[in-house]
């Protein structure tokens, strides 16, 4: 009797731990992701949230969660949420024989622009004016190692008169800090075409090179930047201040990440 009462809790303790087990597996995020683009990590899932600590580019990182676009990851003892459009997930198989896959970037950003707009810009209301400014989650930042020298850009939606407009703004890091009102900027695009813009803003010691693009016009050369812009990679951006220029190579997901933006704001 005692040997059958121990066979019996034997079985019942093994079928409790294979319970176990096959809940853990169920409820266990196995994927990981690679980082496109430094971005820092918030304790919410809020671009107006502080940011704790920041991710290199290439790190990888655990995904222990996620809400709506945003995941939250952890490396080592960092944790925190960030826009999930910072992340190539890699995705694993559950048979070890095959190998970890990493998913592209997208790279056809016009066909896919409908469906990343929501990841690139948002919407903020001003109660004063009335009026809703549509413009970049975060600024694109690309800058050398050292952050000595580099840009940063962000791109709003604006209407003057009856058209819209994309506000193209450059900081520019290092170099000087002023720009003349018709100082230029250069850009190499992956393709080997080219493309010269002209500083619209007044004079200014804050380093701020600004363009406004818009699709509504008739003039060639102002559509011919939009055209390029939207549809193009860029490789490398050179802007000249007043104390030479400064230039960067933008990565791949940059490049993408600029080029739908303005494709997404262009069709808003």
């Amino acid at each position: 009797m005692q040997q059958k009462e121990r066979k019996e809790m034997k079985l019942m303790f093994l079928l409790i731990l294979t319970s176990i087990i096959f809940i853990s597996n169920a409820f266990c995020i196995s994927e990981s992701a690679l980082v496109l683009v430094k971005t820092g990590l918030r304790d919410v899932p809020d671009f107006e949230a502080e940011m704790c600590c920041s991710l290199a580019q290439w790190d990888t990182v655990e995904i222990i969660e996620e809400k709506e676009e945003w995941f939250k990851v952890k490396k080592e003892d960092s944790e925190g949420w960030a826009s999930k459009f910072s992340f190539s997930i890699l995705s694993y198989s559950t048979e070890n024989t095959k190998e970890d896959t990493l998913l592209p970037v997208q790279t056809n950003m016009k066909d896919a622009a409908d469906y990343n707009c929501g990841n690139l810009l948002k919407d903020e209301y001003d109660r004063v004016t009335g009026t809703t400014l549509t413009h970049l989650n975060e600024l694109l930042k690309i800058a050398n190692e050292h952050n000595e020298k580099g840009f940063l850009i962000d791109l709003f939606l604006m209407q003057l008169g009856e058209h819209n407009v994309i506000s193209f703004k450059i900081g520019v890091i290092g170099a000087g800090h002023c720009i003349d009102d018709n100082e230029k900027a250069y850009i190499l695009f992956r393709d080997g075409t080219r493309l010269e813009l002209t500083n619209m803003d007044d004079f200014n010691c804050k380093g701020t090179f600004g363009v406004y693009l818009s699709k509504d016009t008739t003039v060639k050369e102002l559509k011919k930047q939009i055209d390029f812009l939207s549809t193009k990679q860029i490789e490398i951006l050179r802007v000249h201040t007043s104390n030479g220029y400064v230039e960067e190579e933008l990565t791949d997901h940059q490049s993408n990440l600029l080029m739908n933006a303005i494709n997404c704001l262009s069709n808003y």
